[in-house]
């Protein structure tokens, strides 16, 4: 699952399966493959207030 909360002040969770969202993205997205990869560093969320 996805969950991105969006903070533009329209206070929006938008919620997905994240498997969904990828074939999604391949199907319609016509930008070729997209696929969820390691990353090279740890996530660190930004300070926000």
């Amino acid at each position: 699952m996805l969950s991105t909360l969006f903070l533009d002040g329209s206070r929006t969770n938008g919620v997905t399966d994240l498997a969904h969202a990828l074939t999604y993205a391949n199907r319609y997205g016509g930008i070729g493959t997209v696929s969820l990869v390691l990353g090279t560093e740890p996530f660190t969320p930004p300070d926000v207030r």
